[in-house]
């Protein structure tokens, strides 16, 4: 499988989620702008984690050193996937040099482009690898660059009705999701078919005494043809 699945998400997991989607394989591109934030064919291990949040409606700036100062947590949290991970990288950089993002714990597979979950696996990072790796953007493990010297959660930045929304989804990379559940109905219907985006609007259009209850109720009153 190429990308991971994703129960329960919250806003992280679906940035990781998109990245993983459409950027596995794609070439390590020193200060590459990839598309829709540029015109590169790849981009840097910064770039990606810009990417990814800016897909689900977080601004992050442009390089480690300024990321690693934005919603940052704790080094003891328990990781969630989307977390970033810090780390030194090239010693003629002043660290932070490097970032992953995180995945959650279990194995890589076929040319690192597949992870395997295990409770009893290892730490593993979507990754934009400093060399011109056939491999291209794809898994690592974190211990492989550790140690780890910032974690943030720019999932905390996405405003609370987004988070509520997000968390009740679940979003598999290249698998369509069931036509019976609520966000792929909706998202056909208002010509949003990625769930991330559409919660950002939903966030906007649903009142918030409402958001509760969304995965019951409160769907039934939005108009999606007009979203």
């Amino acid at each position: 499988m190429t990308g991971s699945s994703y129960n329960q998400l919250n806003g992280g997991a679906a940035a990781l989620a998109f990245v993983e989607a459409t950027m596995m394989g794609k070439p390590y591109v020193f200060g590459g702008d990839y598309p829709p934030l540029g015109t590169s064919v790849g981009t840097d291990c910064s770039g990606l984690v810009q990417l990814a949040y800016h897909h689900v409606g977080v601004n992050l700036p442009r390089t480690t050193e300024e990321q690693c100062n934005v919603a940052q947590i704790p080094l003891g949290s328990i990781k969630k996937p989307g977390d970033c991970l810090y780390f030194t990288g090239s010693p003629t950089d002043p660290p932070p040099g490097h970032v992953g993002i995180y995945v959650g714990v279990g194995s890589i597979g076929v040319r690192q482009h597949e992870f395997l979950p295990n409770a009893h696996g290892a730490a593993v990072m979507f990754n934009a690898p400093y060399t011109d790796d056939p491999y291209g953007i794809r898994y690592d493990y974190v211990a492989q660059l550790a140690p780890i010297l910032f974690i943030t959660r720019p999932a905390n930045l996405l405003p609370e009705a987004v988070q509520r929304l997000i968390k009740g989804m679940t979003y598999t990379p290249n698998i369509p999701m069931a036509d019976g559940d609520w966000l792929v109905y909706g998202g056909k219907k208002a010509g949003i078919p990625n769930p991330a985006e559409l919660a950002k609007v939903l966030a906007a259009k649903i009142p918030e005494k409402q958001l509760n209850d969304y995965q019951i109720k409160a769907l039934d009153t939005v108009e999606w043809g007009e979203l």
